[in-house]
């Protein structure tokens, strides 16, 4: 099994065309399934053969046509890092700037005559 869960949210980190396991020979798609960059869910997560135990996923995006709906090896994916927005370090800056505008004037109006 791999480490992603129903429903996790993952990227493509390798879009490029497997070794076939028989003869080491370049497999293509027929289509660009999965792309480099793109957000894929994930739909199910397994391992590819009991003999020959791999990490794999299903994805609810990409599927290889109707009658043959093959896994993806789960190494081709990342976990999306979700972060929520947050500006409080604009915010900082910004009273950062006015502490020091401030600080600059109280010490130039000290040395006013």
């Amino acid at each position: 099994m791999s480490n992603f869960r129903v429903g996790q949210k993952v990227v493509c980190v390798d879009d490029k065309p497997w070794r076939g396991p028989m003869t080491g020979d370049a497999v293509e798609w027929p289509t660009k399934i999965i792309q480099r960059g793109s957000v894929y869910t994930i739909r199910e997560s397994s391992v590819s053969h009991p003999r020959s135990p791999v990490p794999c996923v299903r994805l609810v995006e990409a599927r290889w046509n109707d009658s043959y709906d093959a896994p993806f090896a789960a190494v081709r994916f990342r976990p999306v890092v979700e972060r929520k927005t947050d500006i409080s370090i604009f915010q900082k800056m910004l009273d950062g700037t006015r502490v020091l505008e401030t600080t600059v004037s109280s010490a130039y109006r000290a040395n006013e005559p």
